[in-house]
């Protein structure tokens, strides 16, 4: 059975998926969402409407991004730079920055973590779970 969030959702850029919620990486660090092969200077876009919460650097991250959708669900994308402040409303497909190299994209509802390949509609093998019977 399918996942789907109460509302349209996609990812927010066009580019490669080259990690899956769950992944481990070179350093033994587990992913918690998707890295998206984006180059510096990709155009992006919401994935889905919200209220964006925070913009801006954050510890050792360039920029990173929270949309809050409603409902316990929120976005977090990092390694963007973008020109929104906390409180701006966006509609899903409206431009929210630029990729600063390849971006994570994270979603969770209430704190749980899900895959937005599997929300957008891409491939269950993202998630480390893979396909289900």
């Amino acid at each position: 059975m399918a996942l789907r969030a109460p509302f349209p959702y996609r990812l927010p850029g066009e580019a490669r998926i080259t990690e899956g919620l769950g992944s481990v990486n070179a350093s033994g660090v587990q992913s918690r969402g998707l890295t998206l092969a984006t180059v510096r200077g990709a155009q992006l876009t919401a994935p889905a409407s919200g209220t964006i919460r925070f913009s801006g650097p954050f510890h050792d991250y360039e920029g990173i991004l929270i949309i809050d959708h409603g409902r316990g669900w929120m976005t977090l994308i990092v390694n963007l730079a973008s020109p929104l402040a906390a409180g701006t409303t966006v509609r899903l497909g409206d431009p929210i920055g630029q990729a600063l190299g390849p971006v994570q994209v994270e979603l969770s509802q209430n704190g749980r973590q899900i895959s937005p390949a599997l929300i957008a509609g891409s491939s269950q093998t993202l998630s480390k779970g893979g396909k289900r019977s």
